[in-house]
This record gives C-alpha cells, structure tokens and sequence, in this order.
C-alpha cells in the first residue's frame, strides 16, 4: 500500500442509509470510574449524511477490529460508530429518534494559563466513545482511547480564544486531511504518536474556514500532561489519576496496587520516552506546531499532529505556535522544548504536595538522563543509516558519472 497506506473513499451515493448494526467496535472506557469530577457527559446525536474520506486498513488489522471486507460495507460500520456531533434541542424542532442519541463524555485538563470559565478547559470538540484493552506479547496490557475530535463545542471548549476557529469545536476537511497524513508518515519514521483510523466528511460547512466539517477519529493514548496540571492543586485527585496513568501506560491492570517504587519507574519511562522523541524529531527535522502540555500524552508521546510538518534542515528561525510566536532557534530545535515539558511537569508535581511528589528528581539529574538517552538513541539511528548505506553501495556500486552501474 505505500508509506502513507490509506484507502480513500469518495462515495457518491447521498445520504447514508443504515443497515445491519455492525459489532461494535470497542468497549466502555475505565476513565469513567475515576469519578464525575474527571470528565464531563456530553449528549451526542448521529449525523444522516455523513461519508467516509479515508480509512487507515492497516491500523484497523492491527487491532483486530471487527471491520467487514467491503467498501461499502467499511463505510457504513464505521459511521454507524462515529458519525456522531454534539445535540442541542431548539425549540419548534421534531424529536430526535432514542436510537440517533448517544452520551460520551469529554475529559477535564488545563491547556491554557488560566482556569476561568472560557479557558481551555479540557476537551474542547472532542469527545470519547470508548476504550481498546488488548494483551499484549509479554503479557502487558495496551489501553487504547477511541476519541473522535470535530464533535462540535463542548462545555470544556475554549470559547474565550481570539480565534473563531478555536471555538466552534469543529474540525475542517483540509485539517483533518493533514493530521491523517502526517500522523501515518510520524509512525512510519519511528515517532509515537495517537494514529488517526479515519476521516469522516460532515454535510454542513464550517464558517470558520468556509470548508465542510470533518470529524478525526483517533486511536491511542489521549491522557496528557494537561490531565496533572489541571488537578496539580487537588492532591487526592492528582493521586487518582496518576496512578491511572502510570498503570495505563505501564501495561498494568487497573486493580494493581501502586507503590513508591511503580511511581519512581513511571517517571523515569516517561523521560526516557521523551528523550527517545526528542532524538527522532531532531533526526527528521519534525516540528509540532503546538508542542504544549495538551499535546503531548502522559507517557511522553506526541498527540494531535493537525500542526505537524517536516523541514528539509534545521531552520532555527522557522517560527509556529498561533500567530507564529515561537521559533525553532537554536542547534537542536524541538528537543530542548521537549525537555522543558517534562521540567515544567516535574515542577507542578512537586509543587502539588500530592502523595509521590517526593519521587521527582532535581532538574539536573533529568537532564543529564534525558540527555544520554537522546544521544544514544541518535547514534544507533545513524549507525542503522550508515550501515545501510554501505550495504546499498556494495549492491549498488557508483560509476564516476554518479549513475549506478547496475543501470
């Protein structure tokens, strides 16, 4: 199928209609257990008319989902399980069929400075549907969220932001389209990352943009930074859910009990993670555009790539983030920025008081850990690259002309 390996559908046919229900695709998520102060239920409603754009087949195999063969069989069970934005009854409206409604819930995390009404609050236009448990090889557990971002604008949403197209909780096509793609091309170059399993069109167009609405289904950790941060003055809670997290990320099941030593281990996985990316975004010349405590999941994977490119070198003033203002600076790009996510974090756990504060290390000694693994991460990437070379220079040997000789 190619590095990018997607399957495009652009159907023709109007308006969907349903058929046999498909087995439904995953299951009830445990967020929910952690209690009502983590996450708020949003009512949803499915939306007739709704297409498939693109569907990622390999990720779908992967995770032995029951997906039929067929396009447009494929087409009809995955909108029979995502097509969904958020309902609002109107007056004068007729009711809406019991079997068209559904209840998901968007989750609380702080992506902004402030946590006053209108801030970014949390999930903002997405919404989770449920969760993937699967065993692993070496008799882990994998946790996988099913998220679905464009669902319109959730009691979370940040409806303060300058920008309109940050507070109508929609997604546009060209967008969605990008986080597919890149998100597909990340993977494949040895970056982790929340994989995107489709692209569904909407039949209404997004004023912001003056594009149809899309929706992002997303497959993968969505537990982040932010997740800590927003309840870094709630002891008891950030104890909750951290232990959620490290249970989650570490393949553990959810009744096992965490002690000092499991929190001390998770943080330095979640370092050691960060440092592996960090060499691979330095390596390939990648830039998150938005590389925030929102963006990046608990265990230090990349999350959300609608921002993400590749450079062809390290341009230290090529400059992203909303209204461009930040740039890459410096020799190494992103990596430094990498670090600094997991500073900032250590700091906000410490400063939280919360039952394993203790376990964070000084600054210094996160460093020199992140720093080492970087490197040796790099250096067995180029090590790879050279042998490669040289092997393809043996099979492949160049006449002075520069062509191959094979040819």
């Amino acid at each position: 199928m190619g590095v990018l390996s997607f399957i495009p559908f652009l159907l023709s046919q109007g308006f969907f209609r349903r058929q046999s229900k498909p087995v439904q695709a995953f299951g009830p998520h445990s967020f929910k257990s952690l209690g009502s102060s983590f996450y708020v239920e949003v009512p949803v409603r499915r939306v007739p008319g709704a297409r498939l754009v693109l569907f990622n087949r390999r990720l779908a195999e992967s995770l032995d989902l029951p997906v039929p063969k067929g396009g447009r069989e494929i087409e009809s069970a995955l909108l029979e399980w995502f097509a969904w934005f958020k309902h609002e009854s109107r007056a004068g409206e007729g009711d809406t069929p019991a079997e068209d409604i559904e209840t998901f819930f968007a989750t609380r995390y702080q992506d902004s400075d402030s946590r006053c009404a209108g801030s970014a609050l949390g999930d903002g236009r997405a919404l989770w549907l449920g969760e993937i448990v699967r065993k692993t090889a070496d008799d882990r557990m994998r946790y996988l969220d099913v998220v679905v971002k464009g669902i319109g604008a959730t009691p979370l949403a940040w409806l303060k932001h300058p920008k309109k197209s940050h507070r109508d909780g929609m997604v546009g096509l060209t967008e969605a389209v990008h986080e597919y793609v890149y998100s597909l091309a990340a993977v494949r170059n040895g970056i982790d990352a929340a994989q995107v399993l489709a692209v569904i069109e909407l039949p209404f167009q997004r004023a912001a943009g003056g594009e149809k609405a899309a929706l992002v289904v997303r497959v993968g950790n969505h537990l982040r930074f932010a997740h800590y941060r927003y309840f870094s003055n709630q002891p008891e809670r950030l104890e909750t859910l951290f232990e959620y997290g490290l249970k989650r990320d570490m393949g553990l099941p959810l009744d096992y009990p965490v002690g000092r030593q499991d929190a001390r281990a998770y943080l330095d996985r979640i370092l050691a993670h960060l440092a592996e990316e960090a060499a691979a975004y330095y390596d390939l010349h990648a830039v998150h555009g938005s590389p925030t405590f929102g963006n990046r999941t608990s265990d230090g994977a990349s999350i959300d790539l609608s921002t993400f490119v590749y450079l062809d070198a390290h341009h230290a003033e090529y400059r992203y983030m909303p209204g461009c203002s930040y740039s890459l600076g410096g020799r190494w790009g992103q990596h430094e920025q990498l670090f600094v996510l997991f500073s900032d974090l250590m700091k906000l756990l410490r400063g939280s008081r919360f039952k394993y504060a203790d376990t964070v290390e000084d600054e210094k000694r996160c460093w020199e850990k992140f720093r080492s693994v970087m490197e040796s991460r790099l250096t067995q990437s180029w090590l790879k690259r050279v042998a490669w070379r040289k092997a393809t220079s043996r099979r492949f040997p160049q006449t002075p002309s520069g062509a191959s000789s094979r040819w």
